[in-house]
């Protein structure tokens, strides 16, 4: 069997509502997080960042991560207020191998798929517009749900309807499933099964077109797994999300050169955005980062409204690679405030600092770039 290599597209999906095609894999993605402080300081003034963050273990497409963001004064002096967040992903990416001897197959050295189905206990406040998610398909589930088996340990057979259910009770060897799109055409995907381990494997596209042939040509998926650091890229703030309590929020997207769909994540702003921050300077699409002054004096011994309330991993997530690692990074910087001898605030110490003013009204601040 003449076996060639070609890069496969990867997704996670819902058991609920499973479209993508059969011939991805699927993988779990993970949710860390890394906060910074950077404090303009003098002796009295200790201004820290704030966070209630529960990282789900495993993080799926249309589910809520709790993400509180806030920041606290915890000096005796007031103080000006500003909040960058940044995102940033590990991306975890496989090459296929040809094997020449099936009989070496190992698990130790060849990636295995995911058999059994996750309960998903991440998002329980349905009200809040996530979509509801009981039972989560993984990778084989995913692949054979909605899908005909045309491939059975090896050998072809008539299209014959297979379901999450499928069990490959043929014995061991290549198991080939396909899925009819829109355009009547079909997605493939499969794996091959030995001692009751499913291998991942790489389907060969022109080998597909035709499925009354018995040339399903692929290669198996190696262990180690290459990772790659990158920056994601913010949009600009959004118009309130009807679905989410009206709230506002960034989209944060990473989408590889040469594909047209990108894996994002709706960073979702307070409820209050618009009365206690400001996003300056306004978010561009391509930014790498989103910075928001705090509208109000944050005065000592207090704490700043929310800046970030949750996260959710948009649903439709197609990109190549195996699985990832995504970091909200919030970083924090304060300037004391000193006021003149008739005690009004003086916004000099922004202007140095980040080169904004604000025009002061009791305790609210509405900032504008300095062009002094």
């Amino acid at each position: 069997m003449k076996r060639k290599h070609k890069a496969i597209l990867l997704t996670a999906v819902l058991a609920a509502a499973i479209t993508a095609g059969a011939g991805a894999s699927y993988a779990w993605f993970t949710a860390t997080d890394s906060v910074t402080n950077r404090l303009s300081a003098t002796s009295n003034l200790n201004v820290m960042l704030k966070e209630d963050f529960d990282p789900p273990e495993d993080w799926l497409p249309g589910t809520g991560v709790k993400k509180q963001i806030s920041a606290i004064n915890t000096g005796d002096v007031d103080a000006f207020l500003r909040l960058r967040l940044k995102g940033v992903i590990t991306i975890s990416t496989k090459e296929a191998k040809t094997v020449s001897d099936l009989s070496t197959l190992s698990p130790d050295v060849y990636s295995t798929l995911k058999d059994d189905m996750v309960t998903n206990t991440v998002n329980t406040d349905y009200s809040r517009g996530y979509e509801k998610v009981t039972n989560i398909a993984t990778d084989v589930h995913a692949i054979q749900a909605d899908s005909e088996v045309v491939c059975k340990a090896g050998i072809n057979c008539e299209a014959a309807e297979a379901g999450i259910d499928f069990l490959p009770t043929d014995g061991n060897g290549l198991y080939v499933f396909r899925r009819k799109k829109e355009d009547d055409t079909y997605t493939y995907g499969g794996y091959y099964f030995k001692d009751n381990k499913y291998y991942e494997i790489a389907l060969i596209a022109d080998a597909r077109e035709n499925p009354l042939s018995n040339n399903y040509e692929y290669q198996f998926y190696k262990n180690n797994e290459q990772q790659q650091l990158y920056n994601m890229r913010f949009s600009k703030v959004q118009s309130p999300d009807p679905y989410h309590n009206g709230q506002r929020f960034v989209r944060v997207s990473y989408e590889p050169e040469g594909i047209d769909r990108q894996l994002s994540v709706r960073v979702y702003l307070s409820p209050d955005y618009d009365l206690l921050w400001q996003n300056l300077p306004e978010v561009q699409s391509g930014s790498t980062q989103a910075e928001f002054l705090y509208k109000k004096i944050l005065y000592p011994q207090t704490e700043s409204g929310l800046l970030v309330t949750d996260m959710v991993l948009e649903n439709e997530n197609i990109v190549d690679f195996t699985s990832f690692n995504f970091k909200l990074q919030a970083e924090l910087d304060s300037v004391q405030i000193t006021r003149d001898q008739s005690g009004a605030v003086d916004p000099a110490p922004a202007i140095q600092r980040w080169g904004y003013t604000a025009a002061v009204n009791g305790d609210t601040l509405v900032w504008s770039k300095y062009n002094g």
